[in-house]
């Protein structure tokens, strides 16, 4: 699936929240890798109307359907965290 970028246009790959990024973010709808960081889509209760001019590049679009946007591990490190079982701290980057 393709999430495009509202401020910039850009397009990323991405896929079902799965339960390590369910874990992270439990509300979050799907996940895409960009520089090795997860960058996890939240359905927005807004619409692309209300979004403040500056904050366009946090919101992505699927499918017409609006998306805020937030960071987190690499899908990599969380599948280690949470295998692990051990309690850490998640890093921002």
């Amino acid at each position: 699936m393709i999430a495009v970028n509202v401020g910039s246009g850009s397009l990323i790959e991405v896929f079902p929240s799965d339960e390590y990024i369910k874990r992270a973010v439990p509300n979050s709808s799907y996940w895409g890798s960009i520089d090795d960081k997860s960058i996890v889509l939240i359905k927005a209760d807004d619409v692309i109307e209300d979004i403040r001019h500056g904050h366009e590049y946090y919101h992505y679009l699927i499918d017409s359907e609006l998306f805020d946007s937030m960071w987190t591990n690499s899908h990599d490190e969380l599948k280690k965290i949470y295998k692990s079982n051990k309690v850490q701290q998640l890093s921002l980057f």
